[in-house]
């Protein structure tokens, strides 16, 4: 029997039709290797890129009998809704996560510590997170919509403020502190349990 190949891809380079394509035909242009699709579902009504920015509501039900769909795994999309009121970001990514995770759709949360870009694109970018209320709740997320996996993002983690690896406290003069030693890995290594409200104290380590 073929195996099974699961794939990444974001959905500017991924159409409907894409998705929609027949088994008979996937196989001969993958010389009969099964190909399936993780989705990185782009929020409509927000400043996202791309053309196509799938909805659960509208686009969700469509898209679940999708035979190349494995599921949906997306990347920070909070970030595109550009608010940096840590209350509005919560509230919105709980909502997009309940919303994609009642589809049917294998859906894999995705966490993070926070954002902060500060260092390559200065004030005009969205804050937040990388507070004890931000991991807190998003460890809430992963127990409430995160049945299906979960996934930890970070793309110029350093420079972004997304990182989750061991180290030490760095204090950076214009900047504050940015590296959190432990804090963020023990919290990732924590999420692989039932989590729901861990005491996290960050102290000094909280933006302001």
């Amino acid at each position: 029997m073929p195996r099974l190949t699961a794939l990444s891809a974001a959905m500017t380079r991924l159409t409907p039709r894409v998705l929609m394509m027949s088994p008979t035909r996937c196989l001969k242009l993958t010389g009969g290797t099964k190909v399936g699709f993780f989705i990185d579902a782009l929020p409509p009504e927000t400043g996202a890129p791309g053309a196509f920015k799938p909805s659960s509501t509208y686009t969700g039900q469509e898209l679940k009998k999708s035979k190349s769909l494995l599921g949906v795994e997306c990347f920070i999309p909070e970030v595109f809704i550009n608010s940096s009121d840590m209350g509005v970001v919560i509230n919105w990514k709980r909502n997009f996560s309940s919303g994609w995770s009642q589809t049917g759709i294998p859906f894999l949360m995705d966490v993070s510590s926070g954002y902060d870009g500060r260092l390559i694109f200065g004030s005009g970018p969205p804050r937040y997170g990388l507070t004890a209320e931000w991991l807190s709740q998003i460890g809430k997320m992963v127990s409430d919509y995160g049945q299906a996996g979960m996934v930890f993002n970070s793309w110029n983690g350093y420079t972004e403020g997304m990182v989750a690896v061991p180290g030490i406290t760095y204090q950076s003069e214009n900047f504050g502190n940015l590296f959190f030693g432990n804090l963020f890995y023990d919290w990732l290594q924590s999420l692989k349990y039932d989590v729901y409200a861990p005491p996290y104290t960050l102290g000094p380590y909280i933006l302001n």
